[in-house]
């Protein structure tokens, strides 16, 4: 038992490393003509969710483009936004290439984690009718309020207000892609035609200011001790402290954050010099990571490990029920661990949990010390796995988005466990009576046994309770034994018996055979 419980564990951990290094392998670049310009441009896709596998999609790209001296990498953004901290992760990447020309390629919509993915970048261009904005950040349950809503927007806001001065947008119009309490008005030099974006507080620090300016566009002063008359005068209200920013493709061009809007992907190549340009998409092995590190599949996942793992413990030898263990928790930690959501310690304190369980189940008695540090190991590997935080910080949800994932998850796990219980019941009653399969564990005796099975033939003749023999391999709680000459199947009362071990008959009914250890 214990031999076939550290084969299962040393597969599991093989099968995980090789997951990951099937994986990790890099796309194909889709060849192009770039002509006589000497030129690279490569595209980055995201499309979708932005999530934790599109953070390291892109990662791993923005690395081979640096590797591959790439010129200008175009982030084609067609996206409803997504979680906050892999927007934020993007971000950092985006921020960080050196000698790489970012462009944000705006092909539909880029709102929510989208727009800031796009401010990221040294620069956007926009298609026909494209639309940017909208990134406060929001729970799928309840609403963000106070306090709450002032944690959660102030690492966004505080992104935006940097990505504004690298690239030169104005930071009040950031801000009001985030923050609802911001109204930003347009206002215009009468003799310079110069044009400001303020606030409240801004235009009452100008002279003259009248309260009903936006009403009756008045003519505005400068700012200063000594104004020089009224040269200032209010256009239009851009956003009020109900709204977010959201905008069209002119207004964004008019605002200052688009350099150019084009109609076609030809003239997006043709704004960057270039008649052609690589797209580097996601491969099916990024494909499959992002739907195994889904919350239904994970929650399924663990289900099916886990009855997998009954049944195993119900069968004698190292068959296919093991290796359906091995494989869905392999594949949980695997892709988990790929998507930078699961650090490789939550996996090794998982896999001590586990042989600390076994220890305390095959070898020590009672439940004790061993017991509740496996189970605690497990528990806290599985929490580890699904708790979204920072790279390199201890995984904490630390923002109201991140607690809603986590709780999304565990939802999904508590789901799983609850479906293993109602299969365990289910298998435990029609498993026996299913043809072949039925034959991996011993089946109940009849609940008249006795006058009614006196017509049975006797499948153990000679065999009495009292009797002594050899278990011939492991009994957990099945197996067979051999008792004088003859081989025969037994079952234990719940009691794991390795083979070799001697045992003794406690009880038959018919042709069913109870044995336990010989003390």
């Amino acid at each position: 038992m214990l031999r076939n419980i550290g084969l299962t564990i040393l597969v599991m951990s093989l099968a995980t490393l090789a997951f990951a290094q099937v994986i990790s392998n890099e796309p194909e670049a889709i060849p192009t003509q770039l002509g006589d310009n000497p030129t690279r441009v490569v595209v980055i896709p995201i499309e979708g969710e932005i999530n934790g596998i599109t953070a390291w999609a892109l990662k791993q790209r923005m690395e081979r483009a640096k590797s591959e001296g790439v010129d200008v990498v175009v982030i084609r953004l067609d996206t409803p936004g997504g979680l906050l901290m892999p927007a934020l992760q993007i971000s950092e990447i985006i921020k960080s290439a050196q000698n790489i020309r970012t462009v944000a390629y705006v092909d539909k919509n880029a709102y929510s984690a989208g727009a800031l993915i796009a401010l990221a970048c040294n620069e956007i261009i926009i298609r026909d009718r494209g639309r940017i904005g909208d990134c406060a950040p929001i729970i799928m349950q309840g609403e963000l309020k106070g306090t709450e809503r002032e944690k959660a927007e102030s690492p966004v806001r505080t992104e935006f207000r940097d990505s504004a001065a690298r690239n030169g947008y104005d930071k009040l119009l950031a801000q009001s892609m985030v923050s609802m309490d911001i109204s930003v008005y347009q206002i215009e030099n009468i003799k310079t035609g110069k044009i400001r974006y303020v606030n409240k507080r801004d235009v009452r620090l100008l002279s003259d200011y009248d309260p009903r300016v936006e009403e009756l566009g008045q003519v505005l002063s400068t700012e200063g001790k000594k104004p020089q008359g009224k040269q200032w005068k209010y256009l239009k209200t851009v956003v009020n402290s109900k709204q977010l920013l959201t905008m069209t493709e002119t207004e964004a061009k008019e605002y200052g954050f688009v350099k150019a809007i084009v109609k076609s992907e030809q003239e997006a190549q043709a704004y960057l010099g270039v008649s052609n340009w690589e797209v580097w998409k996601y491969d099916w092995g990024e494909q499959a990571i992002a739907f195994l590190n889904s919350m239904a599949v994970t929650g399924l996942l663990m289900a099916v490990g886990l009855l997998a793992l009954y049944v195993a413990l119900n069968a004698p030898g190292f068959g296919v029920p093991e290796v359906v263990a091995i494989v869905c928790f392999a594949t949980i930690f695997g892709s988990k661990h790929m998507a930078g959501i699961a650090e490789w310690w939550t996996i090794a304190l998982f896999v001590i949990g586990v042989l600390l369980l076994m220890v305390e189940l095959l070898v020590l008695p009672g439940f004790g010390v061993a017991g509740i540090a496996g189970a605690i190991c497990v528990m806290v590997g599985l929490l580890g796995m699904i708790m979204p935080s920072d790279p390199g910080k201890f995984p904490f949800p630390r923002t109201p988005v991140a607690w809603e994932m986590f709780w999304g998850y565990l939802r999904w796990l508590i789901g799983g466990f609850f479906a293993f219980i109602i299969g365990v019941i289910l298998l435990a009653k029609y498993l026996p009576r299913i043809p072949k399969v039925g034959r991996l564990v011993l089946a109940e005796a009849p609940a008249a046994m006795g006058e009614d099975a006196s017509h049975l033939p006797d499948l153990a003749p000679g065999v009495d309770v009292g009797q002594t023999g050899v278990a011939l391999g492991p009994l957990h709680p099945a197996g067979q034994v051999r008792i004088g000459q003859v081989s025969v199947d037994v079952v234990t009362e719940g009691e794991l018996i390795d083979a070799g071990s001697e045992i003794e008959v406690v009880r038959r009914e018919g042709n069913r055979i109870v044995v336990r250890s010989k003390v």
